[in-house]
């Protein structure tokens, strides 16, 4: 076999070998179709059959209209950010709690088991860079605890006012506090309806209109509850699914992407994720990926700043691991209308993969919504009338009645035959 023969076989074997390493979407159109509508405005339906990157259509060589719709959502694994944890000094057996008040974050640490408070290391405040000792932030708390075995702090806003329950470990006495705007206050109805439990953390959140309390305990269970209007009640429901995890649980609900997630460390270091089904919670290894097993006696802190989750592993040593999730935009591509013009039209929609490899596919398609003036005119009298004038039947540009067409028509009859009859006679004469 001759070279020249060969040749354009292995050429050809190369491009089909190309086509198919760069393959682009395939863009299906749905509507509109190759016909004719009766009215202007049509729906623009498609289809890609892989993950895009982005997708616009074009009518009638108009720019770029996007078919986007974009949400800044979390994605991925939490990542190591050590960075977070600047001025933070280790305590032993930390907890923790992070809040946002008067522009600025705050954080408050107690000592889980027997750290207790620290006034000197347990309040700081986010400076834009770093965590800042603040003292003032904890004001009030080390005077009425601060010689208690462990305190386990959680704060959050009702009634646009910012409270705290704390959690001891002498006696499993349970505190109440309300900020006042410059010290902690003892507010016991914030507490009032919750068991006491030795060692134990507390998560406070709002779900669907309704608050909610998650209480971790001594044994590693979980025991609910959810607020009353004056007191907080008993609600197996809120802790549905969640199981005993060994020892001393420590709860910690945050929503994220628009779903409910829980978080729970233990006395083994290890961390236990969960998300909400809708009724109850779900064993969910994901939401915890990424994060490292703490040593003994761990408890997560999880707050957003910044468009950013972030997550601080705290635990016996006083070893501090930061954490967070970043949030990046995830696309919906959607569906809409378009409008056309009278008559013929072309619409074009482009798709590029996440590769950024381009795809896209047309239609052609007419618009006749514009009826004839004086049909439209007749049709119009017609309705007017309640009768279809007979202009509109025979085609006619004015409104003429039946009875007055066969007038007419009796008319031309009985003029055409004067004329015959004039002009036979004329002949005779």
């Amino acid at each position: 076999m001759k070279y020249s023969n060969i040749l354009p076989v292995i050429f050809a074997t190369f491009m089909l070998m190309s086509m198919s390493a760069y393959a682009v979407p395939t863009v299906t159109i749905d509507s509109p179709t190759a016909t004719t509508y009766d009215n202007a405005t049509i729906d623009l339906n498609w289809s890609a059959d892989e993950t895009l990157g982005d997708a616009y259509y074009s009518l009638n060589d108009a720019s770029n209209v996007s078919l986007a719709e974009g949400n800044l959502i979390y994605t991925g694994n939490w990542t190591s950010d050590d960075y977070i944890l600047s001025s933070m000094v280790a305590n032993a057996q930390q907890s923790g709690t992070v809040f946002y008040y008067g522009s600025q974050w705050h954080l408050i640490l107690g000592g889980f088991l027997y750290g207790g408070l620290d006034s000197t290391k347990d309040a700081l405040t986010w400076d834009g860079a770093v965590w800042q000792l603040n003292g003032s932030i904890d004001n009030g708390l080390y005077s009425l605890i601060g010689g208690r075995s462990s305190a386990v702090p959680e704060t959050f806003y009702w009634d646009s006012q910012l409270h705290m329950i704390m959690g001891t470990g002498d006696g499993a006495t349970r505190y109440g506090f309300t900020w006042n705007g410059t010290i902690w206050q003892t507010n016991s109805s914030v507490i009032s309806g919750i068991s006491s439990s030795t060692n134990s953390a507390i998560t406070v959140f709002e779900k669907d209109n309704v608050w909610y309390a998650i209480q971790g305990n001594q044994a590693g269970t979980f025991n609910g509850y959810n607020w009353t209007g004056n007191t907080w009640q008993s609600d197996t429901a809120i802790v549905n699914g969640l199981s005993d995890i060994g020892q001393i649980s420590t709860p910690n609900v945050f929503e994220m992407n628009g779903y409910w997630y829980l978080i729970s460390g233990e006395s083994s270091g290890n961390f236990y994720g969960y998300n909400w089904t809708g009724t109850s919670w779900q064993s969910d290894t994901a939401i915890i990926g990424g994060l490292a097993t703490a040593n003994i006696y761990t408890s997560p802190v999880i707050y957003e700043l910044n468009d950013t989750m972030y997550f601080l592993s705290l635990d016996y040593t006083g070893t501090f691991k930061g954490y967070n999730i970043t949030q990046s935009l995830d696309y919906n591509f959607i569906n809409t209308t378009i409008t056309g013009i009278e008559g013929q039209n072309t619409v074009v929609i482009y798709a590029t993969n996440t590769s950024d490899d381009m795809g896209y596919s047309s239609v052609s398609f007419t618009v006749d919504a514009i009826l004839d003036t004086g049909v439209q005119s007749n049709i119009d009298s017609a309705k007017a009338l309640g009768e279809l004038p007979a202009g509109a039947i025979l085609g006619l540009t004015e409104n003429v009645s039946v009875a007055d067409g066969i007038r007419i028509g009796i008319l031309a009859v009985i003029l055409g035959f004067g004329m015959f009859m004039f002009t036979v006679w004329s002949k005779r004469g």
